[in-house]
């Protein structure tokens, strides 16, 4: 996420996922051992449109009590997979960021260069911030295309391609609060047109392979599960919070001086049914880096430490370029990161898609 500056042309740290797809909706009545009264698992409010988005922590009955379903502000369920089809199986993998032992140098990156008017040096110390050079570095929109390869390889993890990224066209151009940005276009990764380069977000390839590979040095894995609520008269799903922290007092705990548990990342592996033609769209609002393989080729790329921004896949329009044309199953593989303080916001839509179904990659 980003503190944006007008001025600078950065953005203001919000980390934005929400994620929305249709599949076969749970009744939300009352049954024993579901995780709470109302039989929904989400603190007894979850029958309404939308749901409530508290957090089911651990796979258990819902009774008060570490690791057995306890709940917390977040809609997520953590420490196990059901395999429903209304319920995204992701990992997490929680991290420290620079400035704590043990931190990870992709993560936190204010720590590494401090504004101008705090001794900061780095080329564009004195351009960022609102006034400039009042503001640590903490990303900007317009970095990120093709930061990780185009194509995912047989490991089922994204390969490391470059630490900025291509600068991205963004509309609208200027960055204004509770505006989400869109993306219009990308130009190749070393290419930047502004006074200043921005520093890279992402170190080498070195440190991004532990970002979803279990690396005791610098991860804590967390299995988890979002809830995808559907709307049967329109076919849409979705999963979306406005303050994203399902790891908040687990991992390792909250980061220091903040209320939340920032640093950590998000990985799904599913397979879905494509029909052409009949309007199958995933959306993604949010922040910080998203990146979707549809049939092992990207469709989505939302990299870098940026303000919420959205993109969609229509695999209609996209069906040739992924290998997809002549409809049927296929791997989708999304790979989320959370790596900045201060807000984290996570959103995704999936419309007319009747199910995912978990696939080990």
């Amino acid at each position: 996420m980003t503190l944006r500056s007008v001025m600078a042309s950065v953005g203001i740290g919000l980390s934005a996922f929400a994620i929305v797809a249709a599949c076969s909706p749970g009744t939300g009545t009352t049954e024993p051992g579901d995780g709470d009264s109302s039989g929904d698992g989400d603190n007894g409010t979850g029958n309404a449109p939308g749901g409530d988005g508290d957090i089911v922590i651990g796979p258990g009955d819902g009774d008060v009590g570490p690791g057995d379903g306890d709940t917390t502000p977040g809609g997520i369920t953590l420490n196990g997979h059901s395999g429903d089809c209304g319920r995204l199986p992701v990992t997490f993998r929680d991290f420290k960021g620079n400035g704590e032992a043990g931190g990870h140098p992709d993560f936190e990156i204010s720590a590494l260069y401090p504004a101008g008017s705090a001794g900061g040096t780095w080329a564009g110390a004195w351009e960022y911030g609102n006034p400039k050079g009042s503001q640590a570095y903490m990303g900007v929109d317009e970095a990120g295309c093709d930061m990780v390869a185009r194509l995912l390889p047989a490991s089922g993890k994204p390969t490391f391609n470059h630490g900025l990224g291509g600068q991205r066209t963004v509309s609208p151009e200027m960055w204004s609060p509770g505006v989400i940005r869109s993306v219009v276009s990308c130009a190749a990764p070393g290419t930047w047109t502004w006074g200043w380069t921005p520093p890279n977000s992402i170190t080498n390839a070195t440190t991004f392979n532990s970002w979803y590979t279990d690396d005791p040095a610098y991860n804590i894995t967390i299995e988890g599960e979002l809830p995808l609520l559907e709307d049967p008269a329109t076919g849409i799903s979705e999963f979306s919070s406005a303050a994203f922290f399902p790891l908040d007092n687990v991992g390792h705990g909250n980061t220091p001086g903040q209320a939340h548990n920032f640093h950590f990342t998000t990985e799904a592996h599913v397979s879905f049914e494509y029909v052409p033609g009949t309007g199958q769209l995933f959306t993604f609002s949010g922040d910080d880096d998203l990146w979707v393989f549809v049939n092992n080729n990207l469709a989505l790329d939302l990299g870098g430490i940026h303000s919420p921004m959205t993109m969609t896949i229509n695999f209609d329009a996209m069906a040739a370029s992924l290998g997809i044309a002549g409809g049927g199953n296929f791997n989708m593989d999304i790979f989320h990161a959370e790596r900045q303080t201060l807000q984290s916001n996570f959103r995704v839509t999936v419309t007319n898609i009747g199910c995912f179904v978990p696939v080990v990659r």
